[in-house]
């Protein structure tokens, strides 16, 4: 799940690529929110409003990770293990 698309071409390209390689190991959607226009509120207003649009795209039975540089660091095997063990569980991600 993102919010709006990429403004810039090549990482669109790589998103686009991620995308089909994810999809060959696993059942993979890519859902896509509004970005929320910051002209007339705040910053912290717009992340609510962006956020309750990407809560509203999930299932109830959804594990949800947000990518923040400030949250747990995981290595790409460790995201890579956790992404597996989610998919034995039938757990989606």
């Amino acid at each position: 799940m993102s919010v709006g698309r990429p403004r810039d071409a090549a990482l669109a390209t790589a998103i686009r690529e991620y995308e089909l390689r994810a999809a060959r190991y696993w059942t993979f959607e890519s859902v896509e929110v509004r970005e929320e226009p910051g002209r007339s509120t705040g910053p912290e207003e717009v992340r609510r409003r962006e956020g309750e649009r990407l809560l509203e795209r999930c299932g109830a039975s959804a594990h949800v990770v947000a990518c923040d540089e400030r949250g747990a660091l995981m290595d790409s095997r460790r995201f890579a293990l956790f992404l597996q063990e989610a998919r034995e569980r039938a757990q989606d991600v």
